[in-house]
């Protein structure tokens, strides 16, 4: 088809991968803030919620979720990354890798919508 026409996915799973941060750790159910840590530079991915069928994260996730005020799911970043813990594999995750990932599911779209950001988190903030 030469057509420049949008084409419908019935099913559409998008992962994430590596969410993580520097400098250090917060609790996973620190959400929005990031407890007693020290700045950090967060990984955060925000989807609309209308947009989204359901999303999956590890049985012990690493990313901890918020729905936002303005109808967002927000999945950030709780513990610090190096380098060498970045997959190389989609299918081949290591345990820890899973942990710090998640997927969303679509249906019936043609294009989606996700803003990722770097923000700084520290005591007090809302992000």
């Amino acid at each position: 088809d030469d057509s420049m026409d949008p084409f419908v996915l019935t099913k559409l799973d998008f992962s994430f991968f590596d969410l993580d941060q520097d400098i250090c750790d917060c609790p996973v159910g620190s959400c929005p803030t990031c407890g007693t840590c020290r700045p950090v530079a967060r990984e955060m991915v925000s989807v609309p919620s209308a947009e989204v069928e359901t999303y999956f994260l590890d049985a012990n996730t690493l990313v901890c979720y918020n729905l936002n005020g303005v109808g967002e799911h927000e999945f950030k970043s709780t513990v610090r990354g190096l380098a060498d813990d970045n997959p190389e594999d989609p299918f081949q995750l290591t345990s820890v890798q899973s942990q710090k990932s998640v997927t969303i599911r679509y249906s019936s779209r043609s294009s989606i919508t996700a803003t990722f950001k770097v923000i700084k988190d520290r005591i007090g903030s809302t992000g």
